[in-house]
């Protein structure tokens, strides 16, 4: 009998040591910086017009790597890339970043595109729209 608890507590010892712990791959935090001078939403523009953009990402589980700032024109699929950039030092557990982007000369819809991506791949995405008139 003793020998069967001892077995038990053996088994149930390596059973508990043996468990993974899984990986959350929670996503960076992203947002907009928003105020009287910049842009965080969908609005109409002139061709050419140029806008502030803020964007705030904070650190959630693993270190940011890269920024990415795309844009898509009248719903083509592909985008073009209007900034990059890699990630390093005291910024991989956050950061705030101001940018000024231009609309294109051609009238329609534009969509840009905010990516973040930590150290273990995870992608968080912020997008608005501008209507070209």
């Amino acid at each position: 009998m003793k020998n069967n608890i001892l077995i038990f507590m053996i088994f149930g010892l390596f059973w508990t040591a043996c468990k993974k712990e899984v990986d959350p791959r929670v996503p960076p935090e992203v947002s907009f910086i928003e105020g009287s001078n910049y842009l965080s939403y969908d609005t109409t523009a002139a061709p050419l017009d140029s806008f502030l953009v803020g964007v705030k990402v904070v650190k959630t589980e693993d270190p940011l790597k890269s920024l990415n700032v795309s844009v898509a024109r009248n719903g083509a699929s592909e985008t073009e890339t209007f900034y990059n950039e890699v990630i390093e030092g005291a910024e991989q557990g956050g950061f705030e970043r101001s940018l000024h982007i231009q609309c294109g000369v051609e009238t329609g819809d534009e969509k840009w595109i905010f990516s973040v991506v930590d150290r273990d791949g995870n992608i968080t995405q912020k997008e608005f729209h501008i209507t070209v008139k």
